[in-house]
């Protein structure tokens, strides 16, 4: 990657690409983790850019008008990845499915209201300590998210300030759900 974003200059990890998930997927694992060793995730949260938001927002609307392919695409590489995961999932997984882009679409449409999206992630943060969500996997969804919106709106179209303002709001989704998690931990 030639210009970093913030989140990248911040944290000094470059993004995953999108060829080493599909031949290598330990090397996937150990890139995803260095990605987000040292990202604000497990740090004081903080409210992303208006930059950032509007970025966000601007790609989740080309992306959206393809929901089905999003939860698709979102668990088959989650679990090609992660199999020991899938054991987590007991619901329907077209369930599941539609209750991933409800839950990113709820997020994306609330980043103008702090209070609500606050409120609805740290709930959500409660809920997934009853999954068995550990802290750990955070940064393994959000790489992965990231990965499938590339995946679906093409390298070409998801820059690399696009690809920047998605990992800050997730670092936010991330943190606020972890502070839910852990009053009930």
């Amino acid at each position: 990657m030639f210009a970093y974003s913030a989140p990248v200059a911040r944290t000094g990890i470059r993004p995953a690409t999108s060829t080493l998930c599909a031949t290598r997927p330990r090397a996937r694992r150990q890139q995803i983790s260095r990605r987000f060793q040292k990202s604000a995730l497990l740090a004081v949260y903080h409210m992303p850019r208006k930059e950032s938001i509007e970025t966000v927002q601007a790609t989740w609307a080309r992306a959206v008008q393809q929901r089905e392919r999003i939860g698709e695409l979102f668990y088959e590489r989650l679990f090609t990845l992660y199999p020991e995961l899938q054991s987590m999932f007991r619901s329907d997984p077209a369930v599941q499915r539609q209750r991933l882009v409800d839950m990113v679409d709820a997020g994306v449409n609330l980043l103008n209201s702090r209070s609500d999206l606050e409120k609805a992630l740290r709930d959500l943060g409660k809920r997934h300590v009853k999954y068995g969500t550990q802290e750990e996997q955070y940064p393994i969804v959000g790489a992965n998210l990231l990965q499938v919106l590339e995946t679906m709106l093409g390298e070409e179209h998801f820059t690399d300030s696009e690809r920047g303002a998605w990992q800050d709001v997730y670092e936010y989704w991330a943190s606020v759900m972890l502070d839910g998690a852990r009053t009930v931990m």
